[in-house]
């Protein structure tokens, strides 16, 4: 499934990341695709604001991992793999014990080389620059697998209620 989201301003991004946090659960796996300033963590900070966290978001990209606290039972990961030029470097990280732990769900921004040896389901989101307006963005939310296709019907049903599409 596929669904394709216009979003006019940085707030408009965050605004659906925030939503599309109700369809996350402890397990989830997010690769978020895009260049430089497309919109990746804006969509992350708004996430997190849809789990109730109010500090600040900051993008992983020299930190490689941000773990953000959500409750007691639940941490978000936010990986950045710009930086890093093989498997080999994103195994060095550790991400595998965050990936594969249900207690976690992990945001991944430039997740390429990860994507073939990944062993489990995971959601694909891109972000583009409208050619017509710099400050907008198309945000292509996309999966193959059964279980983030039902998801993502229900994400449909949330912005269509929210008049976001």
């Amino acid at each position: 499934m596929e669904l394709v989201v216009c979003s006019r301003s940085v707030n408009q991004t965050k605004e659906t990341g925030q939503y599309f946090s109700a369809i996350l659960e402890k397990g989830s796996t997010v690769f978020l695709s895009g260049e430089l300033g497309a919109g990746k963590t804006a969509f992350v900070s708004g996430v997190m604001k849809g789990f109730g966290f109010s500090g600040e978001i900051n993008s992983p990209s020299f930190t490689i991992l941000n773990l953000y606290k959500v409750s007691r039972n639940l941490t978000v990961v936010h990986a950045d793999f710009y930086r890093l030029n093989s498997y080999d470097e994103i195994a060095d990280t550790g991400i595998e014990e965050f990936l594969y732990d249900l207690k976690f769900i992990t945001l991944i921004e430039w997740p390429d080389k990860l994507k073939d040896f990944l062993k489990k389901d995971y959601v694909d989101i891109s972000f583009g620059y409208e050619i017509e307006d710099f400050n907008s963005r198309q945000i292509r939310i996309s999966s193959f697998s059964r279980f983030w296709g039902r998801k993502l019907n229900l994400f449909e049903n949330i912005l269509r209620k929210k008049c976001i599409i």
